[in-house]
């Protein structure tokens, strides 16, 4: 596996423990069907949310998953 490819599964994986959780707690999500969407990744009760799993930052309302 190359890095690309794990930064791609890292990201994906990020997504659906995000996606999972909202929805466990009773909300709507709404998967992004376009893989390159690059405003969103899921609807959650209308509003766009972008997952980052890769890159370090820190901001108001975010959390991040090192690997």
């Amino acid at each position: 596996m190359n890095r690309n490819q794990a930064i791609e599964i890292l990201g994906r994986t990020g997504e659906k423990i995000i996606a999972n959780l909202l929805t466990n707690l009773g909300l709507n999500v709404q998967e992004s069907i376009n893989h390159f969407d690059s405003e969103k990744d899921f609807l959650v009760d209308g509003k766009k949310v972008e997952v980052k799993t890769e890159q370090p930052y820190v901001m108001k309302n975010a959390f991040s998953f090192r690997r």
